[in-house]
This record gives C-alpha cells, structure tokens and sequence, in this order.
C-alpha cells in the first residue's frame, strides 16, 4: 500500500507548496510511483500549476525536453481533492496498491469536511510541517502538529527557508525546545531559502518549481542537499 506523505502549514509563506512539488518531481525522478494530491480547495495552485505548465509545454515542447530526467520522462498524475467523490476516488487508489507514494498539499486552514475526514480517517502516514524562523509560524505550527499526533502515526517539522547567514546554533535552540518541551520531532536536515524554487516554467530556460520534471544539479546548488532531505522524510 502506498505511503501517504502530507504537507501542513497553518501560516502562508513557509514554501508548503514549493516542498511538495519539489518532493513530488524527486520522487518521479527516483522512479517511484507518485500519486500527487492538490487538497488546497478552492484556490488548487498546484493542480492549476501543473495545468499552466502543460499548456507551456505546448508551446514549445523542446524547452521543458531538456529538463526532463534522463530515462524518465513520466510525468506523475496529480489530482484534486475537494469532494466526496474525490475523496473515495483517492482511498480507492491507495487500496489497490497502484503507487509508491502519495503527496498531498494540505490547505493552511482545515476547512473542507473531506480534507479533515481523511485526517481522522488516520488516512495520512507521514506529516510534514515546513517552518520557518518565525514566532507566529514556529507557534502555529506546534499547535497542529500537536493536534495532528493524534491521528497521524508520525508527525515532524521541517526547518525550511534557512539563509545562508543565519546562525546554526539558533536553530538548536529552537529544535531542542519543541522537542524537548513539546514532546514534537524536527526533521535532522534543514531546507536552505527556497525563495527562487518559486519561480515557474516560463519563457526562459530555469526553472526549479516544477511538477513536470526535477531541476538538474546545475541548477540545484550541492549545498541545498535536496536528496539528503529527501531520503531523510521517506525513511520516517
């Protein structure tokens, strides 16, 4: 059966989106069977993303043909969940062991009755909170993520948008007291600033947040280490 991973954040900003469709296309570039779920209703930004890129893609094939992974030119289906058919739709696939993985974008607010159902439903394997150094953020994302422990076996922050200048010893602080005081797991490796990774398919030739295919190592500094990161959420 298909590990379900899902991605949470209660405030904008933290690169929620950005993390999952970067962890969505590496998946599809390591050959994993990767079923994408956009439950961020009404506003869909990743399904709507994946649709602006085909029509992209259209318009001049050969540019996204230079960025597909060598050897792997699938594209991974994604998928919206707003519905009760949807949702059924998506429990049917799990149970038929048709994928490795399933991605899903969770809304920053736990509005729509078939989102949280899946939650309760103790649907969901995996929880990845993206943070980021900010109080609000750090605090709101505590209290989902304490709140998610009841219904999700494993429940983890991850350090996101870490600048290059900013100190380690800051972020050890802050990881031993959430998990120390909170009784809450952090991710060991951090995600250094995805500011850029929000870029589009457009008309030049970079582009890093994608659903078609994996930014090259070229593009992808050796020092944001994505496969470490990577590796790390899918071992949990």
């Amino acid at each position: 059966m298909a590990k379900t991973i899902a991605f949470f954040t209660v405030k904008g900003g933290t690169g929620k989106t950005s993390i999952a469709v970067l962890f969505s296309s590496w998946l599809n570039k390591e050959k994993k069977k990767v079923l994408c779920v956009d439950a961020d209703a009404p506003a869909y930004n990743l399904f709507n993303l994946r649709q602006r890129e085909i029509s992209e893609y259209e318009k001049s094939p050969e540019m996204i043909d230079r960025h597909l992974p060598s050897g792997n030119n699938s594209i991974y289906p994604i998928i919206k969940l707003g519905t009760e058919e949807e949702k059924q739709n998506l429990i049917r696939l799990k149970k038929e062991d048709i994928f490795d993985f399933i991605v899903i974008d969770y809304p920053g607010s736990l509005t729509d009755s078939n989102a949280i159902s899946l939650i309760k439903a103790k649907f969901i394997d995996l929880a990845i909170l993206p943070t980021i150094m900010d109080t609000s953020v750090i605090v709101s994302n505590i209290k989902a993520a304490t709140q998610l422990m009841h219904y999700i076996p494993s429940v983890r922050l991850l350090w996101n948008n870490v600048l290059f200048h900013e100190k380690e010893e800051i972020y050890k602080e802050h990881t031993q007291t959430i998990e120390q005081k909170y009784g809450l797991q952090v991710c060991k490796n951090k995600v250094k600033s995805t500011s850029y990774m929000r870029r589009e398919y457009g008309s030049d030739t970079i582009f890093i947040k994608s659903t078609l295919c994996y930014p090259e190592k070229t593009i992808l500094d050796k020092k944001l280490n994505y496969d470490t990161i990577f590796k790390e959420i899918i071992s949990e």
